[in-house]
């Protein structure tokens, strides 16, 4: 154990104190981070911003040959994307925002419609005397609570599907 522990100790020690991390935007807005150039996709280096340490409000534009040297004169360059820049990207004719706010309904309605077939299962289990009529009744009931989730939950996957075949990433919260 005090070999290991010597050995994490030795590691820190050997780390650069002021580490570098170079961002990028890519195609679909999404900001990336990386503290090793080599990982940032060729297409992106040119866009490459380098931020120096935490402690230093610096940021500087990377170019894409290792021989230039940033332009210390220049202006930083970091841009965050704007929310109308966001919202001009149509997806079948529907921004993100759009899509979002579809699956967002659609997936409170699930979850709304999931509790109730618990609620009416539970309800089931807690009184074992039930009797017949009221049986019916819960079993009528859950059964159409059954058909409507499956008929939301066929339309939510449509939903998944069209967005994914419009280009749209679809995030899952489920």
């Amino acid at each position: 154990m005090k070999l290991l522990l010597s050995l994490a100790f030795i590691l820190l020690l050997t780390t650069e104190p002021g580490a570098e991390t170079y961002s990028w935007v890519d195609d679909s807005g999404t900001y990336n981070f990386t503290e090793n150039l080599s990982n940032v996709p060729k297409k992106y280096l040119k866009k490459v911003n380098r931020l120096g340490d935490l402690g230093k409000d610096s940021a500087s534009q990377v170019s894409a040959s290792p021989e230039k040297k940033p332009d210390p004169t220049e202006t930083p360059k970091v841009k965050a994307p704007s929310a109308a820049v966001e919202d001009k990207q149509l997806y079948n004719g529907k921004t993100e925002a759009a899509w979002r706010e579809e699956f967002d309904a659609r997936e409170a309605e699930l979850t709304k419609l999931e509790q109730h077939l618990d609620l009416l299962y539970k309800e089931s289990q807690k009184q074992p005397g039930l009797t017949g009529d009221k049986f019916e009744i819960l079993k009528k009931d859950y059964d159409a609570a059954t058909a409507t989730y499956k008929e939301k939950y066929k339309a939510y996957s449509e939903l998944i599907e069209s967005a994914r075949k419009a280009g749209f990433t679809v995030r899952i919260k489920k």
